[in-house]
């Protein structure tokens, strides 16, 4: 937010993959975590609006996380894209996420990219 112009936007973009969905998931478990990021998003762009006058959009789409972002970036042509980075501990992970790693390679906008956070137990 504190890179917007004023009067500028935000849109805040989520996809939720159509593949990889475990056998003990639920439709209910799905309905609860798409509850769970609306929820999210409306606090986030409650924040973001906190004494600013930046308009906040929020889109869901449904698909490949890397090609539904990448489209959804080509359609809103945004002068930044912000992106949380993931790790796996997984030996044949590279430091960036795969999406993450996609959106730098395949993208055509400035990006920031911030850490992921740490996992303690």
């Amino acid at each position: 937010a504190n890179f917007a112009e004023p009067d500028g936007r935000v849109v805040l973009v989520h996809v939720s993959p159509t593949a990889q969905i475990p056998d003990d998931v639920t439709e209910h478990s799905s309905t609860q975590r798409t509850e769970e990021v609306a929820d999210g998003f409306l606090y986030l762009a409650n924040d973001i609006r906190a004494g600013r006058s930046i308009d906040v959009e929020s889109l869901h789409r449904i698909g490949d996380p890397i090609d539904e972002l990448l489209s959804a970036a080509q359609a809103i042509a945004p002068d930044l894209i912000a992106i949380g980075s993931e790790r796996s501990d997984g030996v044949t992970r590279l430091p960036l996420g795969s999406v993450t790693r996609a959106l730098v390679r395949d993208g055509h906008w400035p990006m920031l990219v911030t850490p992921p956070v740490p996992f303690e137990n």
